[in-house]
């Protein structure tokens, strides 16, 4: 009731689009939760379309239409997350699910190289902050941390 009422004042509040959307889904009601999803996605399509891709996969085993919205996200957004998992992972996993095993198998292949880049990625940033000094990835060697320094 209240999400309907802030929709009346703010109708291109992508959140609150969203909001809208998940008691649809979760009760089985697909249509009407699309609608609103679409409509964030229409406003704020690089914040959305990753979770409407999503939702497809989980609740409308709309496989190969999600495959279409995460490739697109993923175009644009490589190695962005959606519901704790890469774009590549959910479409594996939708590849996995058409029975088109030879797509599965790269595209999660491609899911556990992003979160291994993404890991080198952050384990820098830390290392950077703890020892104050800034590195390349696949520069820093064994031998940069004798002692502690550097």
């Amino acid at each position: 009731m209240y999400l309907d009422s802030a929709l009346v004042i703010e109708p291109k509040n992508t959140r609150l689009c969203q909001q809208k959307s998940m008691p649809n889904f979760k009760s089985g009601k697909y249509y009407d939760g699309m609608r609103f999803l679409n409509k964030a996605v229409e406003y704020y399509t690089l914040g959305y379309l990753g979770y409407r891709g999503f939702m497809k996969c989980i609740f409308m085993k709309d496989y190969a239409n999600k495959i279409i919205d995460l490739k697109a996200i993923h175009q644009k957004r490589p190695i962005d997350l959606t519901m704790d998992h890469s774009y590549p992972f959910w479409i594996g996993i939708s590849y996995l699910k058409l029975g088109k095993l030879d797509s599965a198998d790269y595209y999660l292949g491609l899911s556990v190289n992003n979160a291994l880049w993404v890991f080198e990625k952050s384990t820098w940033l830390r290392m950077e902050e703890a020892f104050g000094t800034r590195y390349k990835c696949n520069t820093l060697k064994k031998d940069d941390f004798k002692d502690g320094s550097k």
